[in-house]
């Protein structure tokens, strides 16, 4: 049996396949809380599978929040927009939404060949190249994002208590739409994985294929930013007023929140994109798991390589 095939059996087992394309629709309640609570950071577009509008939200503090508030009178039309697209999908046997570039569930797999030197190569430029700029705003979190996808598909389809991690499931969905993605569709040279970030930003007004691409890398760099966005915003607004100082500076916040942002996604989204696109493409086409996390320790070696360099 060829290696793609009994990777498909034990990677993509029927119930993982099933659960990428099942028809999800979306709760007005649920967009609402989002809306509510962290709508200024473009949570309820994201939610509702608007990831560029909810990017620019995100970039901007829900547009200085005047864009965040003129959502109130769209989040129920945004709602019903998605789940009648949705139900028009699942009508006429297209995939759903989020794999919407994939072929249906049912179709035969395309063939490829690895390169190993050239993938070789791509994480080696792409995990020093993170190594070296440890320290500079944002690297930390792209570490943090690289680190955590080296794990994930070390683990292939993971424990099941993993799930009821807070976010790991939604992290374990997107590794696995990614290796779909570039199951159905061929990744490229290796020279071209460590370009297609801003490739595919160009071609994708024009190739269905380059939007669904470059949206899984908008999703995952802007997933990571708003993290530790949180992470750094609310202590800095929470303890100057537990501790009785009042409001924090709103400017130094405002600059804080634009560096942190940027730097954040952009370190991600050059950076996790090819390393994550290599090491899923090698565990979808290899009938073990030992190829992918031999590939995902020579990434954290080649950033610790970087980060000494850098430091020399």
């Amino acid at each position: 049996m060829h290696a793609t095939e009994r990777s498909l059996e034990q990677d993509f087992s029927r119930e993982v396949l099933e659960d990428l394309y099942a028809y999800r629709l979306k709760r007005p309640l649920v967009a609402w809380l989002l809306w509510a609570s962290l709508g200024w950071m473009g949570a309820h577009r994201f939610y509702l599978e608007r990831p560029f509008t909810g990017l620019l939200q995100l970039f901007t503090g829900g547009g200085a929040l005047v864009w965040w508030l003129l959502d109130v009178r769209r989040v129920n039309r945004l709602v019903r927009d998605h789940n009648r697209e949705q139900a028009e999908r699942e009508r006429t046997g297209r995939p759903p939404i989020e794999m919407s570039a994939m072929p249906p569930l049912d179709e035969e797999a395309l063939r490829r060949r690895l390169r190993l030197a050239g993938d070789v190569m791509v994480l080696l430029v792409a995990g020093f190249g993170l190594g070296a700029v440890i320290g500079t705003p944002g690297s930390l979190e792209a570490l943090a994002a690289v680190v955590l996808l080296a794990v994930m598909i070390s683990l292939g389809v993971g424990p099941a208590w993993l799930d009821d991690v807070p976010g790991f499931h939604a992290l374990t969905r997107w590794t696995h739409r990614l290796r779909v993605f570039h199951f159905y569709n061929e990744p490229g040279s290796p020279f071209a994985m460590l370009l297609r970030a801003f490739v595919g930003v160009l071609r994708a007004p024009f190739r269905t294929k380059d939007r669904t691409e470059v949206r899984l890398y908008v999703e995952l760099g802007a997933g990571f930013s708003a993290l530790f966005l949180l992470l750094d915003v609310v202590p800095a607004v929470v303890f100057p007023l537990v501790s009785g100082n009042g409001l924090p500076d709103v400017e130094v916040l405002a600059s804080g929140w634009i560096e942190q942002v940027f730097s954040t996604f952009l370190l991600t989204y050059m950076l996790a994109a090819p390393v994550g696109g290599v090491l899923t493409l090698y565990l979808l086409t290899r009938a073990t798991h030992t190829p992918p996390r031999i590939l995902a320790a020579f990434t954290l070696v080649s950033i610790a390589l970087g980060a000494l360099a850098g430091m020399g």
